[in-house]
């Protein structure tokens, strides 16, 4: 688990299917990722239980954002290799702006860096989704690329 000031960063269990079942199936914010699929319960109890295991053999790592006992946001890791880490985010819309998905970048790059030892942490967002391009860029994320209308942006630890 990592702590910060208001929020705290943890794997999941096997009580956030239903969180994580109905964020990941959430068609509304399809928009913003590149994941486009639906999942199966299944699938996301093997998520969790996966998560049990070493990034460095599953190449993903998943943590939930909580505040007081409560889920309100996702945290992933993916496409980990020996130097870098694609990263994901999201907090569910009624905690936004509140400083906690800044807060929870700063927790997973200290944990990149000091836990990992990556050199880069790389992020993908949707020209859309402006709110998460603020986020990155106010944390030091610098974009590297356009490609259609996705941006793409590397944090160099």
């Amino acid at each position: 688990m990592l702590e910060g000031e208001n929020i705290y960063i943890r794997k999941p269990i096997e009580s956030d299917l239903e969180f994580l079942f109905n964020t990941e199936n959430n068609q509304n914010l399809w928009k913003y990722g590149s994941e486009n699929i639906e999942f199966s319960k299944n699938d996301i109890l093997d998520f969790i239980l996966n998560s049990k295991l070493p990034i460095n053999i599953t190449k993903q790592q998943r943590f939930i954002i909580c505040k007081n006992n409560k889920s309100i946001g996702i945290i992933d890791l993916f496409n980990y290799n020996s130097i870098s880490v694609s990263l994901g985010i999201y907090i569910e819309k009624s905690y936004r702006k509140n400083g906690f998905a800044s807060e929870s970048l700063k927790m997973l790059i200290s944990y990149c860096c000091d836990n990992l030892k990556l050199a880069y942490i790389y992020c993908s967002v949707k020209d859309n989704n402006i709110a998460s391009i603020s986020l990155f860029e106010s944390m030091g994320f610098i974009q590297k690329s356009v490609l259609g209308n996705t941006n793409y942006y590397v944090y160099s630890i």
